[in-house]
């Protein structure tokens, strides 16, 4: 009896041991698992936290890509509108730059024009250049109004059916560089010159210079003599 009974109570205590050990493996295996889920909600955490970095990123360099272009553009627009003004400004130094001076060197071109082409003449005082009327009044209206070109070549020119040649008679009574004379600006694209002039062949004289501007140009509109 006593032997049966070690038996039995050595039978449980072997069961008990087995039960013991399933318990602490299932346990183990749960805490296995439990850590197996807590590293892979980690992991989602992470992933989620980057892709929320990566788009506020995005986000903000766009953003600062916006404000750069937005920046390029203003500084696009200042620069045309400074460009604008630069314009304005040269061209109002341009028409108030009109002086003395530049009037005597637009009297002198008008000068120089009819001489280079009474010059230009073979010795029967037929031109060289110019065979019309027409296409030496052209030529005059790059000096002078349309008007003072037709009558300066219908005085001074005949027009013949071999060409073009020089009336002799006095020339035109031209600025005298050297001799003092008085400048007026009259308006943005007009001024007169004016010199008085003495000698045996015109007598006692005011000579009155017209200029006009004309496109980008100084022209001579009219000339004017007034007896003294």
């Amino acid at each position: 009896m006593k032997k049966l009974f070690l038996v039995t109570f050595t039978g449980f205590l072997m069961l008990s041991g087995c039960g013991l050990e399933n318990e602490e493996a299932q346990n183990e295996q749960n805490e296995e698992q439990q850590n197996e889920e807590e590293q892979q909600n980690d992991e989602e955490q992470d992933n989620e936290n980057n892709q929320d970095n990566s788009s506020e990123q995005g986000t903000n360099e766009e953003e600062n890509d916006n404000q750069s272009n937005e920046d390029s553009t203003n500084n696009n627009s200042d620069e045309n509108q400074n460009n604008e003004n630069s314009d304005d400004q040269s061209d109002e130094q341009t028409s108030d730059s009109f002086d003395k001076g530049r009037a005597e060197v637009v009297l002198t071109e008008y000068k120089e024009a009819f001489n280079k082409v009474i010059n230009n003449r073979n010795d029967d005082l037929k031109l060289n250049e110019f065979s019309t009327k027409q296409e030496l009044t052209e030529h005059f209206n790059q000096f002078m109004s349309q008007e003072l070109s037709r009558t300066m070549v219908d005085r001074y020119f005949r027009e013949e059916d071999d060409g073009l040649y020089l009336t002799p008679m006095d020339a035109p009574v031209f600025l005298q560089e050297d001799q003092q004379f008085t400048f007026n600006k009259t308006g943005d694209g007009s001024a007169t010159v004016v010199q008085e002039r003495q000698n045996q062949l015109i007598g006692h004289v005011n000579m009155e210079y017209s200029l006009t501007k004309k496109d980008d140009s100084w022209i001579v509109e009219d000339v004017e003599r007034t007896e003294i």
